[in-house]
């Protein structure tokens, strides 16, 4: 463990930041969060993955620690060792590739403090009009864009959520698969009793993709691997195993027509810019869709570690220009 100076008093909460060679990208992201007014409370835990690079800009401040870690370290792997070494009794997982807007932090701590396990923070687009940004900001996080419903939710924003740390300690020896995604933390936390809080004045940004490509191919990952996470999880029958295998032709398409359903519900808005991009939509389902199947059939593989790659590697487009 390295940091700049000596560690704050015992923080509320800890945010876990995992972040590779894109040291400005990670930079903005930091940034962020040491702007929020609740920082002396906080603790920023920076999961460098390239800590033979110059470190990230504000990483000297006293509210950050670095964690370096060797390059081939997963996603899950880091941030198992962050939620391990975190000091806050409050978890928040963020991505280098998004930006805490003011509020967020004592948005989150309020909430925490009404006893909620989980907190599912309002998602904005960081990028908006830049490529495909937008259509694919839906199809990431749609379900929790502005206006997101204050009060009790039953999803969690894939890798945007903050959890009790005792939640999330309280997993045992489950917290390291869980840990690849906070869909599967919520998911193991549910199971365990605790509750999910959605919270809309805690505000995020979100750089998505401004491609099809690259969405596709992380979503194969990370299907690949979640597929496999469900069937040991959910136990699966040896019948329900080939029933997936067998519907997943039609994936693409149930997609569209399910995840339009569910929007409509919720902002029309929403699914009329979803609707209008059927074919963005369809092509990119193809990457769960194949992920899936090839999961089922073959097991996760290096899926985990490839999924990293795409998060902290790969740019993105903004109105500044590559990030």
């Amino acid at each position: 463990m390295q940091t700049s100076s000596s560690p704050s008093p015992r923080p509320d909460l800890s945010v876990v930041v995992v972040v590779g060679p894109l040291r400005e990208r990670a930079a903005g992201c930091l940034a962020s969060l040491l702007a929020q007014d609740e920082v002396a409370r906080m603790e920023v835990l920076l999961v460098d993955l390239r800590a033979d690079l110059p470190p990230v800009a504000g990483a000297e401040h006293s509210a950050v620690v670095t964690l370096p870690m060797p390059p081939d370290t997963s996603f899950a792997e880091a941030r198992v060792a962050a939620i391990r070494a975190a000091r806050g009794s409050a978890v928040a997982l963020v991505e280098e590739h998004s930006r805490a807007l003011p509020g967020w932090a004592a948005a989150v701590l309020a909430a925490h403090a009404d006893g909620w396990a989980a907190v599912a923070s309002e998602m904005h687009v960081a990028n908006p009009g830049i490529g495909a940004a937008d259509i694919n900001g839906v199809m990431n996080y749609g379900l929790f864009a502005p206006p997101l419903r204050r009060g009790e939710g039953t999803m969690a924003p894939p890798f945007h959520t903050s959890f009790s740390r005792a939640a999330l300690v309280g997993l045992g020896d489950a917290l390291e698969s869980a840990a690849f995604s906070d869909i599967c933390l919520w998911d193991e936390v549910r199971l365990r009793g605790g509750r999910l809080w959605q919270e809309p004045a805690a505000r995020l940004a979100h750089i998505n993709e401004t491609t099809l490509r690259a969405p596709l191919v992380a979503d194969y990952h990370f299907h690949r691997y979640w597929v496999g996470y469900r069937k040991v999880h959910e136990g699966w029958s040896l019948a329900r195993t080939l029933a997936v295998l067998l519907f997943v032709p039609l994936y693409p398409a149930y997609y569209l027509w399910l995840y339009a359903k569910r929007l409509q519900e919720r902002d029309p808005a929403l699914a009329r810019l979803l609707r209008r991009h059927p074919l963005h939509v369809y092509l990119r389902q193809l990457g769960p869709a194949v992920g899936q199947a090839v999961g089922l059939l073959f097991g996760p593989g290096d899926a985990a570690r490839r999924f990293t790659r795409y998060e902290i590697v790969e740019p993105r487009g903004t109105s500044a220009g590559s990030l």
